[in-house]
């Protein structure tokens, strides 16, 4: 049951950052990026809820993240990845025709008036999520106590 509430609102989501257009589509992949490296930041601050539970909660010596955070990290990366390098040929297809007018004449210069430097990201940067995605899964098996 929790995966169909949790997937149906997550392509919900998806399917309201693709038709928002391409800026809210790129940007909001860079943002939740910044999601990570605010949790990782936290949680070698704070110490999240080890601090609360240390036996249910361990933290990994090696890496002081809860153990299987990368694994879990990974997961993100790859999901986020893999929808930012498929999305962007949607989103190409989808506003192909007068995206790049579209940006330039609303946007004038910059990162966002670049319709295809912009696709470009959302490419690369998909491609080098589900890279990290496997880098991440690979010294999270050796590092933390998965099953």
């Amino acid at each position: 049951m929790k995966v169909y509430v949790v997937g149906g609102m997550f392509v919900i989501g998806f399917i309201g950052m693709m038709i928002n257009g391409l800026e809210f589509f790129t940007l909001s992949f860079l943002i939740t990026l910044s999601g990570v490296i605010f949790y990782i930041l936290f949680k070698r601050l704070y110490g999240g809820l080890y601090k609360v539970d240390a036996q249910q909660y361990p933290i990994n010596p090696k890496t002081k993240l809860a153990q299987g955070d990368l694994w879990r990290i990974g997961i993100s990366f790859i999901i986020f990845g893999l929808l930012m390098f498929v999305g962007s040929f949607v989103i190409a297809w989808y506003e192909g025709a007068w995206g790049p007018d579209y940006y330039l004449e609303t946007y004038g210069s910059g990162l966002l008036a670049s319709f295809w430097s912009m696709i470009s990201i959302c490419r690369r940067g998909g491609l080098a999520g589900t890279t990290l995605c496997i880098v991440l899964h690979v010294i999270g098996r050796k590092t933390d106590a998965l099953p």
